[in-house]
Parts: structure tokens; C-alpha cells; sequence
């Protein structure tokens, strides 16, 4: 497995997130965590995943209930023990704040 990029910021706030975005290879995973989540319902979050079909993309359950958003589905949900197991299995973790 490759990298782990967790995003916390949302991109409606932060636009180098797009930018970090664009650099992903085929292999690696996106996980929106904490303000991250906002990212599921960003237009320019939503085109990155139909250019890149192969990419995995996460959010972290209970962050996105918690802000009573809902995620689409090509985004799987997942609890923070799922992403311990991700995080134990990739070569590494990149986080975006």
C-alpha cells in the first residue's frame, strides 16, 4: 500500500488542499477526518474523484455525523479503528492541514 493523506481542513476554506490533492498517485488513499469531511460535498473534491476512479477515498464516521453531513457513495465511511488498520498497512502517512 502507498501513502495516507489525511485532510483536516475543508477545501471550502483552504484551496492548497486541491492542490495537495492533484499530486496523488494511482495507489493512494484520501481520508477526510475532523473539518476535512466538508470536503465530500466540494465540487472540486467531486471532479478529483471522477479523474482519478482508482483512488480510495475515506471519511471518518463519526466526524461526518457529527456535522450532519452525508457522504456520497463513492466515499466509504470508516471508524478510527478502520484507520489504525489503514495506518499499520501503508508506507506512509501525510497529513493536510
Amino acid at each position: 500500500m502507498a501513502s495516507i493523506h489525511l485532510i483536516r481542513n475543508s477545501a471550502y476554506s483552504d484551496a492548497n488542499i486541491l492542490t495537495a490533492l492533484s499530486l496523488l498517485n494511482a495507489d493512494d488513499l484520501v481520508v477526510f477526518i475532523d473539518d476535512g469531511v466538508y470536503n465530500v460535498s466540494h465540487p472540486g473534491i467531486q471532479q478529483l474523484l471522477v479523474n482519478n476512479i482508482g483512488i480510495q477515498v475515506y471519511v471518518i464516521e463519526h466526524h461526518i455525523q457529527a456535522r450532519g453531513i452525508t457522504a456520497p457513495v463513492n466515499i466509504e465511511k470508516i471508524t478510527m479503528a478502520n484507520l489504525v488498520a489503514l495506518t499499520d498497512q501503508s508506507t506512509q502517512v501525510i497529513t493536510w492541514q
